[in-house]
């Protein structure tokens, strides 16, 4: 049974009046309300004994008491029951420090305040009714984060420890809530706000923030850590930062190796890409050699070596030209999966040269002839610049 389904009041007032009216109008918003009336210290100490109540709404002024003394009552019988004052004492400072003390709401006697008395007791039950609950699922809820590993704190807005679960000190490496304030904690999201801004987050989703950080432990091990923060208001009014945190090194090491295997095949790729774009540039003019001389035995030579002779000089002749089209389909590859290489010194004549050696036997058959000038030193992609000079010198020679 919950507070609000039949909620049991002591109404404790020396004004019989007073009880009665109010009894009255609490009946009218709470149907189900039990209603006690209190008039004396004996009444009252019968029924903080049964402690059987869950409401107290109580004068501050009596002739046997007053309000800060049925609060200090309840707390040496622990009982946890919101306390509404409803007072014929019209002072505000009075009123500030009865709610210091503990009062859920203050009341002051008057046509007005007899209306708002119900509401008062109807929102201080619903606040006792909310706290039960949250009492009640912290300890399951703190077992499962602890067994999850999963640690929670809260600190100020200067970094400053208030509290924490024992997974914190676990994950800090340390032993004691002593030990763990002279970690020096990662800087929390907020810390560069101005108080004015950072009010204007509450309740929205910036106020709540997920990171990655690095921190290092007393013992001087590094430990990656996942932090939530939400930033709110504690009881107090003070703005404080509550967190979540878990350790991700185990994730952070994985990524690490992962991040590693993908450099290492981008290597292998790119290595794989150079070596196809050499590999086809330096087999080209062996190749063309060897079509070349198949061709000229083919035509001077071809009566003389008979069938036999002539079919295997064709298995030749056309496995050269296979080859070629397998050596142009490798260049075509190396030149779609390359994105270059790192720029480094070379002599631009040189590459020229090289250029020249594989068109070697175009240039024959063309009768071309090539004067190369005095080329600079230059930092360049040498195999992309050997293709360039390459298909300049091939364009020459078919567009003459």
């Amino acid at each position: 049974m919950t507070p609000l389904s039949k909620p049991r009041v002591l109404m404790i007032d020396d004004d019989p009046q007073d009880r009665s009216l109010a009894s009255v109008l609490l009946s009218r918003r709470l149907p189900e309300a039990q209603i006690q009336e209190i008039d004396g210290a004996a009444t009252f100490a019968r029924e903080l004994r049964r402690g059987s109540f869950d409401l107290i709404i109580t004068e501050m002024q009596l002739a046997w008491s007053d309000g800060f003394e049925i609060l200090e009552s309840l707390r040496e019988a622990k009982a946890k029951v919101p306390v509404v004052a409803f007072t014929d004492l019209r002072d505000e400072e009075f009123a500030v420090e009865g709610m210091k003390a503990g009062l859920a709401d203050f009341v002051f006697k008057s046509s007005k305040g007899y209306l708002r008395l119900p509401e008062a007791a109807v929102e201080a039950l619903e606040r006792a009714e909310q706290q039960l609950l949250v009492a009640r699922s912290e300890p399951w809820l703190g077992t499962l984060l602890d067994r999850a590993n999963v640690g929670a704190f809260r600190t100020t807005l200067d970094q400053r420890l208030i509290e924490s679960t024992p997974a914190v000190l676990r994950l800090l490496g340390v032993r004691n809530v002593q030990d763990a304030l002279r970690v020096k904690l990662p800087e929390p999201f907020f810390v560069n706000g101005s108080k004015e801004e950072l009010r204007d987050l509450l309740g929205d989703e910036r106020g709540l923030q997920s990171r990655e950080v690095q921190l290092k432990r007393p013992d001087g091990s590094n430990v990656w850590l996942s932090l939530t923060e939400l930033l709110l208001v504690d009881v107090d009014g003070e703005m404080v930062i509550d967190s979540l945190v878990r350790d991700v090194s185990h994730l952070k090491a994985r990524e690490d190796a992962f991040r590693g295997r993908v450099e290492e095949l981008e290597r292998s790729n790119a290595d794989l890409s150079e070596f196809a774009y050499i590999a086809s540039h330096e087999l080209q003019e062996p190749l063309r050699m060897v079509e070349k001389f198949g061709s000229i035995l083919a035509e001077d030579f071809g009566g003389k070596l008979g069938t036999e002779g002539g079919e295997l000089l064709g298995f030749v002749v056309d496995g050269a030209s296979r080859m070629q089209s397998l050596i142009d389909d490798l260049l075509a590859l190396s030149r779609i999966n390359s994105e270059g290489q790192d720029f480094e010194q070379c002599d631009a004549g040189e590459l020229v040269e090289r250029a020249m050696v594989n068109l070697s036997d175009r240039l024959e058959e063309n009768q071309a002839e090539v004067d190369v000038e005095p080329l600079p030193t230059i930092e360049a992609d040498v195999s992309q610049l050997v293709q360039l000079w390459q298909n300049l010198l091939s364009n020459a020679i078919k567009f003459r």
